[in-house]
């Protein structure tokens, strides 16, 4: 009955796809909502863009739904406001409510919904504009304005309590393309004084309410200004320009006279003094400029200038202008540039240029250093090559086309402040042709004859295949073994094994040695059985082992690295299941084209155990249990189906090994599979088990007639080999632990009532990620599962916390066990767990950074810190960069530079900030800057070691030191990386220099290292170490208790000491159980090797991540260090505007939706946070890059559309 109904559903598509191909004829496009607008909050329209019709006529129909109901109505009026689109009038809209709407296309085919749109209507309040403007002149008081009237939009009451409109005005003369912009507040009528007489004005205004946006601009306003008298026009200060740094000149541009003869004034003070002074020479720099020579002139010091247009109508004043004669300093070009071909015998000509420093510039005393620039092209071409040359003033060059005609020229700047000087007149050198025939035909001897040796080599490499390959590139490590033919191994017939490996040959030849095929000889127990051999009446005591071996890719194994050894399947009746090939195929899907890894296997419940004897060293391979039927699912699968992906949330077993020495383990954690729990066939498999009193498992050479029956599935936490005695070989002792890496199924409120809950009990403030939050139940590793038991690579770490994985064994190990022994006590008694933590802690620090106070969480930490700085250095004010997040607190928002995080109430007295040296978005950057796999694509002139970036802000720092603050400070507090502000890096000696000169200042330099510390940079294990310095304090959360709550501020004997002058406590922290915690994460980093793969992970991550940068122009920036990767989105390189939030949500949503997740953050929020946990493999960034990169192609393909 069931095939029947089968098969009548295939017929009926059938039908359905024929009629479809034949008449050309399908079901509706999704339509797409592409606007809501209310003109008055009492009304709104919804308007949307029909998608194909599938060559049949569609109905279109608008649905929604209130947040406070559960019923579903239809559009009220589809007529009112136009074709595609819904009018809602003062019935049908309520200010309060959110809107979820679609809209639904239906023919005869069937149907097609659009996404949903969530609106409230006091988000899309945008009144018409405004009407009815007029414009008029008057004068008064001999001065001549501009009277400008206007209406509210017609359509709203006025008069109505819920209107309040706030006008804007905008003019320009006609002829010009800028506006000028002022606000008229809440009148409709506004006066402009100071217009020009004789020009023709262009006027509008707009309007808003006082939530929603601004209307259009009203429809324009034209007036001429009679052409009388008038007051002069503001002049505009347009430059101020020093040659050598000894004098300087300021010129300014004059507005319109008003039909009067205008005198200007210059006019300046200097910073610290009240006395105002006047130019002091106006004609030596010409016309409408003013000369301050030396006399007049101070360094280091700024200028307050203005100038004052003045005639008989009155008087305008610029602008002020600020000048500080170190950052004016331009000198002039070079001079007396010469070129010389040299022709030295015997060798290839060259060409030397030379020069001299401007005259003005005294570069003997050493006042003055300059730098030099020169640049050279053909003088048909087109773009110029540019060199920086440093200050010598002489160059040689090598590498010139013979017959080409060159044009050189050289300009210079000052080796620290200032700015190029104009490039120096053209210069022309002919590079004669004496490229000799007899070289010419030399050169194409030896093209011809290296093209055909390359034509015999590829010939050959086809001819003989593998072996040619094999003979030409290095050996690689043996296969990766994930599971071996039963019937295989059963039947003896090691050679056939061994070339099914790629050794040819048994016995194994020396080339052949890591690939050896060893077993266990396992005598079985009651408690653990093994699987009798289907041609023998009893049970085989040989079990055969193969030794595997680790990933590659990471120094560690993966659970879920698809096997390279085909598996031959096929049934047997002796044995209840064997395991079927592995099959790998490419999938081509619609939208990227993605390699899915498929394995079958049916009733995998045999299980090789995989052993390396010849380790001294454990290690740890998976191999997880699945019941009759149950296809394994590996991490990495198509991004189409991962949605589809629903693990049954029943039983979950995880069989992992651990061998070598037991004193020293350097073990890798499974990842969870998901199975059903139907083990009915399971249960009578065992039935068929022998029991024998002891289990023994020896190491033995393999021999081709050994029998190999399997191990029971009964599952295994690890194998221990241990020498039992001298003259015996190894023993392994198998021990089981029950309920080990087992999922647990879902068992709480369902997902509708859990959001009810947090919208009742759960403070606002704590939003949540995505659309549709996700509910998640379980973790393990580097993965997470949401309560439908979906499975999702976190890229993110519970925002950088956990660092050595979700509920990493060992650490959940110590947790359970030290639960059991001793949660509380606080620090007024002494426990062992805080004095061993604090020892094992400190030891990882340099000095003198040996003192540690443990607190709860990072804000905590910083809080404390900031403190210590002002409690040990008598001084109160702080600085921090600007983009940095040090916490929550009333203090530490202070240090917090983000205005997301900012709240309308006094706090952080005391603390600045300064220019975030970002140099990518920043206006100072280079293509070598910062300390990264990855540079930014701006281009700078810099040379090897040199870093004008870096010097610009450092300047800025100087500046901030000198105009901000005291002169003498408490602190400056830094994350070697940014974090929040999307992983930010600085120039290489930035850090290094900023902590000189705030120590300088009496400060004392904090790192911020909650979410740089324990490794995650890779090179080193903590942040402050990859710029070469060493803090005075240094604080420490998220990945030191890997999601316990834990913090931690570590500083010198010094300053502590500052802190024990009156009693300061902490209730939590240091806790034996946060203790504990603490040194088995310390331990796993070790151990695991973590440090190390992040570096290595971490490198590869980038530079996969930089082909999607260089292959999308929407990827702007890919910047990092180890595992802290940002990958800042914009809508081009050349503005790097950031790329919109609904852009960005979009690629972030697909993101999600294929299984990986990964974090926001930016001042724009326009930075993917890449930071997983510190366990990632190769395998996994493979997967990750290539959901990200079909997630950018997905975005492509909707904005060409």
């Amino acid at each position: 009955m069931k095939q029947k109904c089968i098969s009548s559903v295939q017929i009926i598509l059938l039908l359905a796809l024929s009629r479809v191909g034949l008449s050309g004829q399908t079901y509706p496009g999704k339509p797409k909502i592409v606007r809501c607008r209310s003109l008055d909050k009492e009304s709104f329209s919804c308007w949307w863009k029909p998608g194909s019709d599938g060559g049949l006529p569609t109905h279109y129909t608008l649905f929604y739904i209130k947040d406070s109901e559960e019923k579903t109505y239809e559009c009220p009026d589809y007529r009112t406001s136009g074709p595609n689109s819904c009018y809602f009038d003062k019935n049908h809209t309520n200010p309060q409510a959110t809107y979820n709407i679609t809209v639904m296309a239906t023919n005869e085919i069937g149907s097609n919904s659009s996404d949903p749109q969530y609106m409230d209507v006091a988000s899309i309040v945008q009144p018409a504009a405004p009407v009815s403007l007029s414009l008029e002149t008057k004068t008064s008081a001999n001065i001549m304005y501009l009277w400008a009237k206007w209406s509210p939009p017609p359509l709203a009451g006025v008069s109505s309590n819920s209107h309040s409109y706030h006008y804007e005005l905008r003019l320009k003369p006609e002829e010009k393309e800028e506006w000028e912009t002022v606000s008229a507040g809440v009148q409709t009528q506004y006066k402009v004084i100071r217009l020009q007489a004789g020009v023709k004005y262009v006027v509008q205004v707009r309007c808003t309410l006082d939530v929603g946006e601004w209307s259009e601009w009203s429809s324009e306003g034209r007036i001429q200004i009679p052409s009388g008298e008038s007051s002069p026009e503001k002049p505009t200060i347009i430059k101020c320009r020093s040659p050598e740094k000894e004098t300087f000149t300021c010129w300014w541009k004059p507005g319109s006279n008003g039909g009067h003869p205008t005198n200007y004034t210059l006019l300046y003070s200097k910073e610290g003094e009240e006395q105002v002074y006047e130019c002091p020479d106006y004609r030596t720099a010409g016309p409408n400029s003013c000369y301050f020579d030396k006399k007049h002139t101070s360094f280091w010091t700024i200028y307050n200038i203005t100038v004052r247009a003045t005639n008989e109508m009155g008087s305008n004043i610029s602008d002020p202008h600020y000048v500080d004669v170190t950052y004016i300093v331009q000198p002039d070009p070079p001079v007396n540039v010469t070129l010389e071909l040299k022709k030295p015998i015997n060798k290839k000509p060259y060409l030397v240029l030379t020069w001299s420093p401007p005259p003005l510039a005294d570069v003997r005393s050493g006042w003055l250093t300059l730098e030099y620039e020169l640049r050279l092209k053909p003088e048909e071409g087109e773009e110029w090559e540019t060199i920086f040359v440093g200050q010598q003033t002489q160059y040689k060059m090598f590498s010139l086309n013979p017959g080409k005609k060159y044009i050189v020229q050289i300009h210079c700047k000052p080796d620290h402040h200032g700015s190029w000087s104009e490039w120096s007149s053209e210069k022309y050198i002919q590079i004669p042709t004496d490229f000799k025939v007899k070289d010419l035909v030399v050169w194409i001897v030896v093209g011809v004859l290296s093209s055909l040796i390359c034509v015999i080599m590829s010939w050959t490499m086809v001819l003989k295949g593998y072996r040619m390959i094999a003979f030409i590139l290095p050996p690689v490590p043996g296969p990766k073994i994930k599971g071996i033919d039963t019937h295989l191994l059963e039947t003896g017939k090691s050679e056939e094994l061994l070339s099914a490996l790629g050794c040819h040959g048994f016995p194994p030849t020396s080339d052949c040695e890591e690939l050896l095929i060893e077993y266990l000889e396992v005598e079985d127990s009651e408690d653990q059985q093994l699987m009798p051999s289907h041609d023998s009446g009893h049970p085989s005591k040989n079990a055969k082992m193969i030794p595997k071996e680790t990933d590659s890719d990471s120094g560690r194994g993966s659970c879920d690295s698809p096997s390279l050894l085909s598996e031959k399947c096929r049934e047997s009746h002796t044995l209840p299941s064997t395991c079927q090939t592995q099959e790998v195929r490419d999938v081509q899907e619609n939208k990227g084209g993605i390699r899915i890894w498929e394995t079958h296997c049916i009733a995998s419940e045999q299980k090789i155990l995989l052993f390396n004897h010849e380790s001294t060293k454990s290690s740890t391979w998976p191999a997880a249990q699945l019941p009759n039927n149950q296809p394994p699912m590996f991490a990495y699968h198509s991004t189409v189906d991962i949605p589809k992906i629903t693990p049954s949330t029943a039983n979950m077993d995880i069989a992992p090994v651990f061998m070598g020495n037991e004193e020293k383990h350097h073990s890798q954690y499974p990842t969870p599979e998901t199975v059903h729990d139907d083990m009915g066939k399971q249960r009578e498999m065992e039935n068929l088990h022998f029991k024998i009193d002891q289990t023994t498992v020896q190491v033995k050479q393999n021999r081709p007639n050994d029998k190999s029956p399997f191990l029971n599935p009964k599952l295994m936490d690890y194998v221990e080999v241990h020498k039992v005695r001298q003259d015996e070989e190894p023993a392994v002792l198998l021990k089981h632990k029950e309920n080990s890496g087992k999922t647990e199924k879902y068992t709480s409120y369902p997902y509708e009532h859990m959001q009810k809950i947090r919208e009742r009990n759960i403070s606002p403030s704590l939003r949540t990620y995505y659309k549709k939050p996700l509910l998640l139940h379980q973790g393990h590793m580097q993965w997470l599962f949401d309560y439908e038991g979906r499975r999702y690579l976190d890229l993110f770490a519970g925002i950088v916390t956990v660092g050595v994985g979700h509920c990493h064994p060992k650490v959940t190990m110590a947790t359970q066990k030290q639960l059991a022994r001793l949660w509380h006590t606080t620090n007024i008694y002494m426990h062992p767990s805080i004095h061993e933590y604090a020892e094992k802690l400190t030891a990882l620090l340099p000095d003198p950074l040996k003192v540690v106070y443990l607190t709860n969480s990072g804000t905590e930490a910083n809080d404390l810190a900031m403190l210590m700085a002002r409690l040990y250095t008598r001084n109160f004010d702080m600085i921090s960069l600007r983009g940095a997040y040090h916490g929550g607190s009333a203090s530490t928002l202070g240090l917090t530079a983000l205005g997301v995080y900012k709240h309308g109430v006094a706090t952080g007295f005391g603390c600045s900030t300064t220019m975030l040296p970002d140099v990518f978005r920043g206006p100072w950057g280079g293509s070598h800057c910062r300390d990264s796999p990855v540079q930014t694509v701006r281009k700078c002139s810099c040379a090897e070691g040199v870093c004008h970036a870096n010097d610009q802000y450092i300047e800025q720092l100087k500046e901030t030191l000198n105009t901000t603050v005291p002169k003498t400070i408490a602190g400056f507090i830094a994350e070697p990386i940014q974090g929040v502000n999307g992983a930010v890096q600085y120039p290489r000696n930035f850090l290094k220099e900023a902590y000189q000169l705030v120590r300088e200042r009496g400060g004392v330099c904090i790192s911020d290292e909650v979410q740089t510390g324990f490794g995650r940079t890779g090179s080193h294990f903590w942040g402050f170490q990859t710029h070469d310095v060493v803090p005075d304090i240094v604080t420490l959360a998220k990945a030191i208790g890997n999601g316990f709550p834990m913090a931690a501020v570590i500083t010198t004997k010094e300053i502590a000491n500052s802190l024990a002058q009156n009693l300061h406590f902490n209730t939590f922290g240091g806790s034996p159980l946060a203790c504990v915690i603490g040194s088995a994460v310390l331990d796993a980093i070790e151990e695991d090797g973590l440090q190390k793969n992040s570096k290595d992970v971490g490198t590869y991550m980038l530079l996969e991540l930089a082909k999607l940068r260089d292959k999308f122009e929407i990827v702007g920036d890919v910047r990092g260090k180890g595992l802290m990767i940002g990958v800042e989105m914009v809508k081009d390189k050349d503005s790097r505007h950031p790329l919109p939030a609904e852009e960005m949500s979009q690629i972030w949503e697909d993101c999600k939706d294929m299984g990986v997740l990964i974090g926001r953050g930016g001042l724009y929020s326009q930075t993917f946070r890449i930071k997983p946990p510190m366990c990632i493999t190769k395998k996994d960034v493979d997967f990750a890059v290539e959901v990200f990169h079909t997630a950018l192609q997905r975005h492509m393909e909707r904005a060409a559309k």
